[in-house]
């Protein structure tokens, strides 16, 4: 069959194939391949990112936002033009550029009065990094003209972020009375007046999570947010307390994050919340930036048992300049945390994570106080990350760290039997080791091992009828082959970069296993092979998502006969197709569609060059899901 004729009998299967779906789609402005253009734009969900139109073609910010906001223009009104379809989600990133953000404005407001959009977000940046405090200004009266010229666009608005801007002291309070749809608000970067109070009284607004990183202000007062649900304030200009609560009755989580400036005054907890009004309150996370206070494990160990706890690990700063010494602050740090915890009476931690250096004097009694607190039973989730101090070791450094680690892990029983979750990094383990490590730590139900390896030319085969794993992520790991032999609550696997030229991984007894991730560029030699033998057709009939990543490389699955897929892919109903090269045919994809009656959303991302070109709109790739990404990689959503 000629070239031409093959493209066009896709485009048609795949039109006739898909037309039934549930749309999905998420695209970046750019330009494909002539061979799409006879494809109808069905397009439900657009992102629009200003970053893919900056090129060699566009150096300065009026070419970058006159070619983006044309290209927004021509997307927007075509689906004006389109009939009864209509765009349920919709994000737009771009510049706080003067001349261009009314037709922008416009646009969005044309597509949202339809009534039709569900999610309706702006992330707004300035073209200043630091801008100084007039720039600010300008900024914030540039955003607020903006605000106030398109009613519709903003009363439509779900979610907003916003970068380097001066507000008036009414400016945030009158945004969110009049966006009475915003639900997430982002405030980066920000400042108000001199001695101003940042008080938001809206008893009318949506809002449910407000977030403020760097904000300048004496004090956020949350007098009337009915609808509020997370508060995160990180990185505060304020000397005493710098936010208080007033009618907030929905609030469930509060963030707390900064270093401590120079005359900071320590300040109670009450003083933030109101007893009256957040007595839903079920998680507070309090980040001191290495600078903890020497009342800090007198407060801590006063908070009240309904109250997650996150234990974080002890930055490097002057005062700890070398391995042992950030160890010995962080493990003598642990101690006494956990110590204080077991000493008062009736309260309990629910959840702990801890963040550690595999450093040999300081694991055990980590282990030991760990294990101190597990063994009341009341713990729910137990983590740890283990990071080597290294970050590129040599191959005898990879075993001695695996001999270290499996030392800390016979020797600290008890922690390691409570652990519900586990990061490692830089290991060389035995054969039977993450085996045994499985079967030992039958709380645990995630595993993730990054840049680890196996002996020359071995296999890793996890045979582990009574563990609880129920996700398992292997990044650069490097062996054989994983055989996954016996792992019967296993839900996702996620298979990142491996060193196999055949098939990386075959799927023995996993009845549960709902999600198959699979990423890596091919190596040298890389020989394809088909789904059939990674996956079992006798136990992965739960199997409803497959994300398949080639990182612009050679395609390394060998297509085959629908029929021996059926069963496996019986309940299949989502397959993500990351970072196909640009010149790829996509006909070898047609045998996942014939084997997978369930299934609901096929999603593509090619990885082209962008380049911004005033093309006609039908160049939209328009089934169910097809992402047009910029030429840097881009990552799968595993």
């Amino acid at each position: 069959m000629p070239r031409t004729e093959s493209v066009r009998s896709l485009g048609t299967s795949l039109s006739e194939s898909l037309n039934s779906f549930r749309c999905a789609v998420r695209i970046r402005t750019g330009s494909l391949s002539k061979r799409w253009r006879h494809l109808p734009h069905q397009l439900s969900c657009l992102l629009i990112g200003v970053s893919d139109i900056q090129s060699a073609s566009y150096v300065t910010l009026g070419q970058i936002m006159g070619a983006y906001t044309e290209t927004t223009r021509r997307l927007l009104s075509s689906t004006c033009e389109c009939g009864g379809r209509s765009i349920k989600s919709l994000r737009l990133t771009f510049y706080l550029s003067k001349p261009f953000l009314c037709p922008i404005g416009h646009a969005v407001g044309d597509v949202a009065r339809n009534g039709d959009t569900e999610c309706l977000e702006f992330v707004i940046f300035t073209h200043l990094a630091r801008p100084s405090n007039a720039q600010l200004v300008l900024f914030g009266q540039r955003f607020m003209s903006f605000f106030h010229s398109c009613p519709v666009a903003f009363r439509w608005l779900t979610r907003l972020t916003l970068h380097n801007l001066a507000f008036g002291d009414s400016d945030v309070p009158n945004l969110l009375n009049a966006c009475d749809k915003l639900q997430f608000l982002n405030l980066r970067c920000c400042k108000l007046g001199p001695k101003s109070v940042l008080s938001i009284d809206a008893p009318s607004s949506e809002l449910q999570k407000l977030e403020l990183f760097c904000f300048e202000c004496v004090r956020v007062d949350l007098a009337s947010l009915p609808k509020l649900k997370q508060v995160l304030c990180d990185t505060w200009w304020a000397v005493t307390t710098p936010m208080s609560c007033g009618f907030v009755p929905k609030l469930e989580k509060v963030s707390l994050a900064s270093a401590a400036l120079s005359g900071q005054k320590p300040f109670t907890l009450s003083k933030c919340l109101s007893s009256s009004s957040t007595r839903s309150l079920s998680t507070l996370c309090l980040d001191f930036c290495s600078q903890m206070s020497q009342d800090a494990q007198d407060r801590i160990s006063a908070l009240p048992s309904d109250i997650l706890i996150r234990i974080l690990e002890l930055l490097p700063s002057a005062s700890y300049v070398t391995l042992g010494q950030i160890m010995g602050a962080y493990t003598e740090t642990t101690r006494r945390l956990l110590s204080c915890t077991c000493e008062c009476g009736g309260r309990s931690i629910k959840s702990l994570r801890l963040t550690f250096y595999l450093s040999k004097p300081f694991l055990c009694p980590i282990g030991h106080a760990v294990g101190d607190v597990a063994r009341n039973g009341d713990t729910e989730c137990l983590e740890f990350v283990i990071f080597t101090h290294l970050a590129r070791p040599s191959n005898a450094q990879l075993v001695l760290f695996g001999q270290r680690f499996m030392s800390f892990f016979h020797s600290c029983p008890v922690a390691f039997r409570w652990l519900t979750r586990l990061t490692l990094h830089n290991l060389a383990f035995g054969d039977s080791d993450v085996p045994n490590l499985l079967n030992a730590c039958d709380k645990l139900q995630f595993l993730n091992l990054r840049c680890c390896k196996l002996g020359p030319k071995s296999v890793l085969s996890i045979d582990a009828p009574s563990s609880e794993l129920q996700k398992l992520e292997l990044f650069c790991f490097e062996c054989v082959r994983v055989d996954l032999a016996s792992l019967p609550k296993l839900k996702q696997v996620l298979c990142d970069t491996w060193w196999a030229v055949t098939t990386p991984m075959s799927c023995g007894f996993v009845p549960q296993l709902e999600k198959v991730s699979l990423a890596s560029a091919a190596l040298s030699g890389q020989k394809p092979f088909t789904l059939s033998k990674c996956l079992s057709s006798s136990s992965t009939r739960s199997l409803s998502t497959l994300c398949l990543d080639f990182c612009s490389q050679m395609i390394w699955i060998q297509p085959e006969d629908p029929k021996q897929l059926t069963r496996i892919f019986s309940s299949l109903r989502d397959v993500y197709i990351y970072n196909v090269f640009a010149e790829c045919d996509l006909n070898w994809t047609f045998f996942i569609l014939k084997a997978a009656p369930s299934l609901k959303n096929f999603y593509v991302s090619l990885l082209i060059k962008i380049f911004y070109a005033i093309c006609p709109l039908d160049i939209f790739f328009s089934l169910t899901c097809l992402c047009i990404f910029s030429t840097n990689y881009i990552p799968a959503c595993h």
